[in-house]
Formats: C-alpha cells, structure tokens, sequence
C-alpha cells in the first residue's frame, strides 16, 4: 500500500474513534456523518451466535416453552422460572447467552454445549422492583445457537408487580381551608391488598376523634384490590382556628399488629382572617411572619391585614394586651376604610403593623429562636391571636 493511502486510513481510523466529524486527505476535508459513526459503534455491541455448519450434520434446537406468566409478584421479591433447551438433531448444540432486556433480570445457561438427545436448564430470575406499583412486566433474554432454522430464540417472562397493601389516595390527605360553622367535609378513598383475598382492618383509631372519623365499607370485585375497603374520612370544622394535623391509624391482619396511616391536615379560617399586604412573608398554616434582614439603624415594618366578622356593629376591634419575648418588638392596629361593613361585605378591615424600631441590637430572632407573641382582643370569639416573628438585624 502507498504511503499517503497508510496516511489517509489511520487518520480515518483516528477521527471515528474520537468522535470526529472530518477525515482529511490530500484533497478538500470530507464531511463524516455523526449518523454513521453512531451505527458503527452500535454494530459493536451486536452478539454475534455460534458459527453454523455450512454442509452439517446440524443441530435442532427446541425448548418446551418461550413464555411464562410468573401472575402477581409481591414488589421486592424476586422469583425465577427454569426454561428447558433440547438438542433434537445430529450434531452437538452450542448455545450463546444474548441480551437481556432489563438489569433486573437473571439470565443463565446451565450447559452452553448440548449433545444430540440431550437439555440444559436455562435459569430466568427476574426481581419485581419496589416503587412499581402495579404493573404488568414483560422481560426477555436471547439465546444464540448453531441451529440454522432456530439461530436465535427469545425467552420471556411476564407479569403483574403488586402491592400486598396500599392506600388511594396516597398517605398524606389534605381537606384545604375550612371555615367557622362550616358543615363536616369527608374524603374518599381506598385500603386494601393486589395480592391477599383475606385483606382485613382489625380496627380504626383517630389521634383527634372528636373532629376526625373514619368509615370503612368493603370495595366491589370492580377495583383494583383483591380484597380491600372503600374509606369515608370525615372532618368536622370545629377544631381550633388554624393548622390541624391529625392520623386515622388502621391495623391490618397482614402487619402482624402494625398500621397504616393516613396524615390528614386542614387549616381552619376563624372570625380574624390574616392577609399579608404587598412583599410581607407570612406562612398561615403555622402564623409565622417572616421580616428578613435588614440594617438595625434603619428598623423595619411589616402590615397585616385583619379581616373580622363575628363583631356587634357598634363594636369595633382592638388591642387589649400584647406579650412578647421582645420588648421592643411595637405592634398597632388602625382601621382600615370604612369599618360598619358588614359580614356580608366580607368583614371589617384592620391593619397590624408590627414594627421593629432603629436602633434594634443586631440580633437573629430564626427558628427556635423566633419571637412569640400574644395579643389579646376584645373579641368575643377569639380572645386571643399568637404568631411567630422572625428577623435578622445587622
């Protein structure tokens, strides 16, 4: 060969093993399409069978089965099925592992030279993955031989990853805002197992039975539960203003005495509504307001906008008292607009500003550290307001 085609053929060599785009030659550069190099190196990863005889005698290849239905399988266990491989011809059986379609999957032959008349056990392990739910599955792996009718066969594995216990909806149950006088809302769902027909809730226990309660009634054949129980949850409005955080706990046969449980939260609105006016940080569910840092010569404010029912129409909001673990935290109230509106107007209208003067001491009120403060009203249902307050001052 001439020294210049050496050339050209090892800088060919060169750029589709480095990934480029260009072979350069004696002549104009030559454009290498990517598409091609892609191909190349996929043709690398193809198992390639045993060499098969041109003129024989051959082999026969014949397994007594392709497929087979492992039904439902527990997710996180694995099961395995043996396949059985026959040589039926006149000349040994070679056989070659191929691919198989999932990491999950087992994949063994026991003999990889059969004699005519005799088997090898081919091994298939497949492990049902946790977090699946349930889901049908259908898992391959290849087998290359030297038989020229049957150089290639597939083995499968198939089906159903299941739970032995679930609940719908998931385990976190949210009844959103609640007002004052509101009647009792529920939430449906289910509990129940895809693989036990002798499913079965011992009990039910509340942590806050005198506003949640639970109902069970057993769910139709038409659900996706061999055995299992349609949930009524019920949450009467009456707990106090604010978060609520509750648990119905059920005890199963299948836990050996454990439980699932459902979190259940609302938030429930009473006759003083917060809303924070425009660039205040305030966190209802748990009455935080949240001021951020700022220099401590300049002081900060925070409003909050008090909606209020529930007052005679004479009597209009104040405050009482304020305690705080921060004497100089300042809080005011002012009326805001017209305060005779109504309750069908939506409520009266207050501001809340809570001030942290100049000349504070650099301090970080965060988290554990937090200011809490009470303040007392003169609202005949609901004496009293408690929040948190957080700050930096540098």
């Amino acid at each position: 060969m001439k020294l210049e085609n050496l050339i050209f053929a090892a800088v060919f060599a060169l750029a589709a093993a480095g990934g480029g785009f260009w072979i350069y030659g004696n002549a104009n550069p030559i454009p290498v399409d990517p598409e091609d190099v892609k191909k190349a190196d996929e043709e690398k990863d193809i198992i390639t069978g045993p060499p098969i005889s041109e003129t024989g005698p051959w082999p026969t290849l014949r397994a007594d089965e392709l497929v087979y239905d492992f039904g439902r399988m527990e997710a996180g266990t694995e099961d395995n099925h043996v396949f059985t491989v026959h040589n039926d011809g006149e000349a040994p059986l070679v056989l070659k592992k191929g691919k198989v379609s999932c990491h999950c999957t087992h994949f063994e032959i026991l003999h990889l030279t059969v004699p005519p008349g005799g088997s090898t056990p081919v091994h298939f392990a497949w492990h049902a993955e946790v977090g699946s739910g349930s889901d049908n599955f259908t898992e391959t792996g290849v087998i290359m031989s030297n038989d020229p009718e049957n150089s290639r066969i597939q083995l499968t594995l198939t089906g159903i990853t299941a739970t032995p216990y679930d609940l719908v909806p998931d385990y976190s149950w949210d009844f959103g805002v609640m007002a004052e006088g509101q009647s009792p809302q529920s939430l449906e769902g289910a509990i129940g197992s895809q693989l036990y027909d002798d499913f079965e809730v011992l009990r039910i226990e509340s942590t806050a039975p005198e506003y949640l309660t639970a109902e069970l009634t057993p769910l139709d054949t038409a659900h996706n539960y061999r055995s299992g129980y349609k949930i009524k949850a019920t949450l009467n409005s009456n707990f106090p203003v604010g978060a609520f955080q509750g648990h119905i706990k059920f005890y199963i046969n299948a836990l050996d005495g454990a439980t699932l449980s459902i979190h259940v939260i609302a938030q429930r609105q009473g006759p003083i509504r917060i809303i924070p006016t425009s660039g205040v940080s305030w966190i209802a569910g748990i009455n935080l307001l949240r001021m951020g840092q700022f220099n401590a010569a300049d002081g900060r404010k925070a409003g909050l906008v008090l909606v209020v029912t529930g007052l005679e129409e004479e009597t209009h909001l104040a405050i009482e008292k304020v305690t705080s673990d921060l004497k100089l935290l300042e809080l005011s109230l002012s009326p805001i607009g017209d305060t005779s509106s109504t309750v069908s107007s939506g409520g009266r209208r207050y501001m809340l500003n809570v001030n942290v003067p100049p000349g504070a001491p650099p301090m970080a009120r965060q988290a554990l550290k937090a200011v809490h403060v009470k303040i007392r009203t003169n609202h005949p249902t609901m004496p009293e307001l408690k929040m948190r307050v957080e700050f930096v001052t540098i």
